[in-house]
């Protein structure tokens, strides 16, 4: 089983939430050894000033549509976390 928390700003359209939601389902029922049908997805919508991060960290200059992903799966080798990245990056 995983568990996928999406942590985002509020004000979002419902539809623009259900595409998140349904890209970052998608690419991890692709990359990671464990079945579409075994991804739970939360959406936490946080108050502006909830959200505590570096604007520039790592030398992306970061926005307040910042998006944070917490995923709870057993454990995954790197390649399989590397190809999820990758797949995530590509929506």
């Amino acid at each position: 089983m995983c568990v996928i928390r999406i942590a985002l700003i509020k004000g979002k359209l419902p539809d623009y939430l259900t595409a998140i939601a349904d890209a970052v389902h998608n690419t991890l029922g692709r990359s990671y050894d464990n079945g579409e049908e075994n991804i739970f997805r939360i959406i936490q919508q946080l108050e502006p000033d909830e959200p505590i991060f570096e604007k520039n960290y790592e030398g992306v200059s970061n926005t307040d549509n910042i998006m944070l992903l917490d995923i709870l799966a057993p454990e995954q080798t790197v390649v399989l976390q590397q190809a999820f990245s990758a797949g995530l990056c590509s929506c």
